[in-house]
């Protein structure tokens, strides 16, 4: 008698039924013959092991040898299903580009883009051997990388596991970005002042243009980041009148951690 010799075989997921009864047909390679009778074969599945994916991943099959005087010879053997392969994932996550709304929103946004990704890739990932998949992914808001304020990139990676511990990866990025102005709701004043001496001219378009810059400051706001108020003033940029009169324009800049600026302008006034 020649032995029953094991396969092996690629898991196709339906559990290689055809591979299977093919070998069984053969007898799992098999081979014996009498020299006084003819004989028949008689396979008995003696072995059942499950796989790391629930479906069963082995089959022991005795394989009886009888002629007809009901002698027989005994040969074992194993039909062995694996799964070598990694998932399939044919779609890829979304990269999202998101205009900053605000810490809080931001972070709201980004999770929700992470859980959508997620659901992504549960619905397209394939495997050959089962659908016991699972998606994670190492998204952390805390990653964002520390662009001008509230904006920033984060990378993340999105892991497809089959049931026997094989994987494929995809990445996304998740970006916020700045691209809005600050957002300022008044105006700075101009004065007309009555002139009253060169040091009290100056000390009073002093004071003018620091209250310009605390009520701007007051009136001015950015969702992204905190917001900077500057002017050019400088009292001896006063257009030379008569006497001690004159008239000098400021400029105020309102500017925001990204560069992004927004100008104003006011003008005091000295006259006699």
């Amino acid at each position: 008698t020649t032995p029953a010799s094991n396969k092996i075989v690629e898991c196709d997921g339906n559990g290689n039924l055809q591979e299977l009864q093919d070998w069984i047909n053969d007898n799992g390679g098999a081979r014996g013959s009498d020299i006084c009778s003819p004989v028949s074969w008689e396979p008995v599945k003696v072995n059942e092991v499950p796989g790391c994916d629930g479906a069963i991943s082995s089959l022991t099959y005795n394989f009886k040898l009888l002629d007809e005087c009901g002698n027989e010879d005994n040969t074992n053997a194993t039909f062995i299903i694996q799964d070598t392969k990694e998932p399939i994932v044919p779609c890829n996550p979304d990269p999202k580009v998101h205009e900053c709304t605000g810490a809080t929103d931001n972070e709201t946004t980004a999770d929700a883009w992470n859980a959508a990704n997620i659901a992504l890739i549960e619905a397209c990932g394939l495997d050959a051997c089962g659908n016991q998949n699972t998606v994670t992914s190492d998204y952390d808001y805390n990653d964002l990388s520390g662009d001008c304020g509230s904006t920033g990139t984060i990378i993340v990676t999105y892991t497809l596991e089959d049931a026997c511990g094989f994987t494929t990866s995809k990445t996304a990025t998740f970006t916020i970005v700045d691209n809005t102005d600050p957002v300022i709701s008044c105006d700075p004043l101009d004065q007309v002042y009555e002139c009253d001496g060169i040091e009290n001219n100056e000390s009073a378009a002093d004071a003018w243009n620091a209250t310009n810059i605390a009520a701007l400051e007051a009136c001015s706001s950015d969702a992204c980041t905190s917001v900077t108020v500057t002017s050019n003033y400088s009292f001896g940029d006063l257009s030379d009148e008569c006497a001690s009169t004159g008239s000098i324009q400021v400029t105020y800049s309102i500017e925001d951690e990204c560069d992004h600026v927004v100008t104003r302008t006011a003008t005091f006034t000295v006259e006699d």
